[in-house]
């Protein structure tokens, strides 16, 4: 419980200070594809990573308007590989802890092992406890931490790289 209470939101807190930093860097960017879901957003709507936009409006999801506005302004080519797979991990437990602490309803530990067979996470990125051979607590591993620490490097790693192809003059 710690772990996810440090990582979760110092990775939001990061991730929205990297959109704020590129948006002042960046300043009324428009995405070129007329495909591109946030094209007609404009100004600190177009940064929020808090949201993801589609046909039917805008809903509140930090992992797919992160990842929507990573690919958006081409800054997703520069992050890590597992970059999405760690926000998602990371916030459906955080979720799950902070509304239901240690003992989830029935339902919400179904929905996390399905999410956990999907394949999307790595194995061993959660361990759990049974009752009756059903899983009852869910934890994170000290491999998903540390993964999820490098992963956290990684982002300032690819934003920086992202930020000196930006500001590189062509040849």
């Amino acid at each position: 419980m710690a772990a996810v209470g440090m990582l979760a939101p110092m990775l939001e807190s990061l991730l929205v200070a990297i959109f704020v930093a590129l948006r002042d860097e960046m300043g009324d960017f428009r995405p070129p594809s007329t495909a591109d879901q946030r094209r007609d957003c404009v100004g600190d709507d177009y940064w929020d990573p808090h949201f993801v936009y589609s046909p039917r409006g805008r809903r509140k999801n930090l992992v797919e308007g992160t990842t929507q506005l990573a690919a958006s302004v081409g800054l997703d080519q520069h992050l890590p590989e597992t970059w999405r797979n760690v926000l998602s991990a990371l916030f459906a437990y955080r979720n799950r802890m902070f509304h239901h602490g240690f003992e989830w309803p029935v339902s919400e530990r179904k929905k996390f092992a399905e999410r956990l067979s999907s394949g999307d996470w790595q194995e061993g990125w959660f361990h759990h406890s049974s009752n009756n051979g059903e899983p009852w607590a869910y934890y994170m591993s000290a491999e998903f931490i540390e993964h999820a620490l490098k992963t956290i490097d990684g982002i300032l790693v690819g934003v920086g790289a992202f930020r000196k192809d930006l500001v590189q003059a062509p040849d």
